[in-house]
């Protein structure tokens, strides 16, 4: 089920690091609590766009970004990068309630399920017992 939501793009003062994150909460509620004890810089909001479906938005952009993370939700952007971001978020909201939304769903089980389905796959696979057939 969607939950109506921000998706948010925050930097970390005087670096190129910065956090890609949601919540259902109101958005200057969840800056004060990460700016609070979860960074030893100050946050500044880059971003935020109210969605449709913030979680699967969120997925979707750290699916798209993977290359660039750092850190759980922490990525490191360039110039060029943080546009693409920016860019894509618009497009996100532009677009919600069609495909897109699917899209980044979609995208985002991927993220969660890849690691799992790589680890079984790579586990040995037990022979099953031989047979004896009785004379």
């Amino acid at each position: 089920m969607s939950k109506k939501g921000t998706v948010y793009l925050v930097n970390a003062k005087g670096t190129n690091r910065y956090k890609i994150g949601y919540t259902n909460r109101p958005f200057e509620q969840r800056l004060t609590e990460l700016s609070g004890g979860q960074s030893p810089f100050p946050l500044i909001a880059t971003k935020t766009i109210l969605v449709e479906d913030a979680q699967t938005i969120e997925l979707g952009l750290h699916h798209k970004f993977t290359s660039f993370r750092k850190h759980g939700e922490w990525f490191e952007f360039d110039n060029r990068q943080l546009k693409e971001v920016i860019k894509t978020m618009d497009k996100a909201t532009k677009q919600q309630g069609k495909k897109l939304s699917f899209l980044l769903m979609i995208a985002g089980l991927i993220t969660l399920l890849c690691p799992l389905f790589f680890k079984q796959c790579q586990q040995p696979q037990q022979q099953p017992p031989a047979i004896q057939h009785q004379k």
